[in-house]
């Protein structure tokens, strides 16, 4: 019985041992796992907090924030989660797994599984600091970040597929300062880029005393096309001997036709307003469309780059590629421009010296076919200057005239002046006829003729008019341009002007043409310059009655015969057109804009040369040149 006490109570002694290792182990367990340090760690890195992380870090290095944050800034908006898949270990040293998920705005996610490993000290749970804690792989010194790769930028097309501006290899056209030794070599080399590229010799002092330069620096100042390779050749050839010149090779947005500048655009260094405007994915450095179209259609031209996350080291050197996020190729803009359209209107206007303008287009489409605004490279004023539209107005009155029921014989007395609500009005030289009629007043564009028939006429016949011919209209070519501005006049007198297109109504070149091309084709058709992409669909305008558009290219079609106004200026028997001289200012006698309105075929036209005199002895001449300068 004693034997069996003994043996019960020792059995006993052994359970109660064996229980308390079991407990204790447990509860060593349970406190020693770094589940919480793990978790600050993953989490301080997703809100992008490196002083938090150093905390945890058993040696920080001094380039922690970096390395942490170095791809989530890379693009702004983009962010990043971080989540523990495992966790193991014993009393001193621990392993953590977790799970990395960064999203890159506009792009899509990278995620990758990493590793910590963790010690266990005095201070408590550290992570042993190693680059790979980020990314397995990852080296001293490195980070993760992305470089973008843009494709070459979109061309702007004309409409027959031929390159107006795009992307290629152009030629820097600059100065070495050492080189231009001598008074006469600064002189040649001004004289030399002024009459070959057009450079004012202002900015070649510009140039060469800006701050930082050095005499052996390569200062561009302007770049010139290979192509046409003959004009190119002879740029080079001329200028190179020039002390100081230089010629050096690059890639670069090129307009092939300088003329059309204005209205494509440039093509530069994003600005600080630009990039706000443009956001993701673009960035300092970018080259973006500045003005014109390719500042309109920049994302078509431009596309999207293509993006690489990448490892690089302290330098910025590309250690590793990891993945890619392909770009977007950019698009095309196709415009209505017609490149032997275009020439014949630039010769036509090529020996001009006041500011002028020319406009064609399509009369059954609105397409504009040509655009020239002079000086080259100004203001554009074939779409966006406005002007009173004087004589040439004459053709909406006489429609007005028509539509009441007034024809070609209805008798139109040409009294030197006359008087209309207090106002008193004279012919433009002072010409007088009392036996003219409708179609002979319009014939010599006699103002006092047109005034009389039109007093009568119904308060808003003309506004009702105008708006047939696309005034007042709404539309856009996506880049600055104007059309046609008929107010309500406010009295009798103001109505008078109106019929003569002086008082408050203004239009644009582009708009005038559009008056001639609804002559041409008996509706008005809004003004087109791209179809890729298409424009948006504007309302349609009612088509004039046949008898008047009938009538009104009758009288169009006297203006260029003997007899009319523009009967000197070598048109063609097979053209229409109406000349005007509007008076602007307030000299005496007034200064007046020379204007010429027309069609011939299926083009119609508009020039207009700025404080130019009479219409049928300056611009009716220029209208000739052109249809000239067409291929026959």
């Amino acid at each position: 019985m004693k034997r069996a006490l003994v043996f019960f109570a020792a059995l006993l002694v052994v359970a109660g041992s064996i229980v308390a290792v079991v407990v204790a182990k447990t509860h060593k367990d349970k406190v020693t796992l770094p589940s919480r340090e793990v978790d600050t760690f993953l989490h301080a890195w997703a809100r992008n907090d490196p002083a938090d992380m150093a905390t945890l870090l058993d040696s920080p290095p001094t380039d922690l924030a970096a390395a942490v944050s170095g791809l989530v800034q890379a693009i702004p908006g983009s962010s990043a989660t971080y989540t523990r898949t495992a966790l193991s270990g014993n009393a001193t040293d621990a392993s953590a797994r977790y799970h990395a998920k960064v999203a890159l705005k506009g792009l899509g996610a990278i995620e990758w599984d990493g590793a910590l490993a963790l010690v266990h000290s005095k201070a408590g749970w550290l992570i042993k600091w190693s680059p790979n804690d980020l990314f397995p792989g990852l080296g001293t010194g490195q980070h993760l970040t992305v470089e973008r790769v843009w494709a070459a930028r979109a061309p702007i097309l004309a409409a027959d597929g031929s390159v107006l501006v795009g992307d290629e290899a152009i030629v820097q056209v600059g100065l070495e300062p050492d080189h231009i030794k001598t008074p006469a070599d600064l002189a040649a080399v001004k004289f030399g880029m002024k009459s070959l590229l057009d450079v004012d010799p202002a900015t070649i002092d510009k140039v060469l005393h800006a701050p930082g330069v050095r005499p052996f620096y390569f200062l561009p100042v302007t770049t010139v096309s290979r192509l046409p390779a003959e004009r190119y050749q002879r740029i080079h050839d001329q200028l190179v001997p020039i002390n100081g010149i230089i010629f050096r090779s690059a890639q670069g947005v090129v307009a092939v036709d300088a003329a059309l500048g204005p209205i494509l655009g440039s093509v530069g260094d994003v600005t600080a307003e630009r990039l706000r405007q443009l956001g993701p994915p673009y960035a300092v450095g970018d080259r973006v469309g500045l003005s014109g179209l390719e500042f309109v259609h920049e994302k078509r031209l431009a596309g999207s780059p293509s993006t690489d996350v990448v490892i690089v080291d302290r330098k910025g050197a590309t250690v590793r590629k990891l993945k890619r996020f392909a770009g977007k190729a950019g698009q095309s803009v196709r415009l209505t421009i017609d490149p032997s359209t275009q020439k014949a209107a630039e010769a036509a206007l090529a020996g001009v010296r006041n500011n002028a303008a020319l406009v064609a287009i399509d009369p059954s489409t609105g397409a504009i076919r040509a655009v020239v605004s002079k000086p080259d490279g100004g203001f554009n004023r074939a779409l966006a200057g406005t002007y009173p539209p004087g004589s040439t107005f004459k053709v909406i009155t006489s429609a007005a005239l028509l539509a009441a029921g007034d024809t070609g014989s209805t008798p139109a007395p040409c009294p030197p002046t006359i008087n209309i609500g207090g106002r008193n009005f004279r012919n433009f030289e002072g010409e007088a006829s009392g036996s003219l009629d409708l179609a002979a007043a319009f014939a010599i564009s006699c103002n006092n003729a047109f005034l009389g028939l039109a007093d009568p006429l119904p308060a808003d016949a003309l506004g009702n008019a105008a708006a047939l011919f696309g005034f007042n209209a709404r539309w856009s070519l996506g880049i600055e341009a104007a059309g046609g501005s008929f107010p309500k006049p406010s009295d009798r007198a103001e109505r008078a002007a109106a019929a003569i297109g002086q008082g408050r109504v203004l239009a644009s070149p582009v708009q005038m043409a559009s008056v001639a091309a609804t002559v041409a084709n008996g509706r008005w058709r809004t003004p087109v310059l791209v179809t890729e992409p298409a424009a948006p669909a504007t309302p349609a305008v009612a088509a004039l009655d046949p008898r008047v558009d009938s009538t009104l290219k009758s009288f169009m079609a006297s203006v260029v015969r003997p007899g009319g106004t523009a009967a000197g200026a070598g048109l063609p028997a097979n053209a229409f057109g109406k000349t005007g001289t509007a008076e602007f200012g307030n000299a005496n006698p007034p200064r007046t804009h020379a204007w010429f309105i027309g069609f011939r075929g299926d083009l119609a036209f508009a020039v207009i040369v700025e404080d130019g005199g009479v219409g049928g002895r300056v611009a009716a001449p220029l209208a000739a040149g052109f249809l000239r300068a067409l291929p026959q």
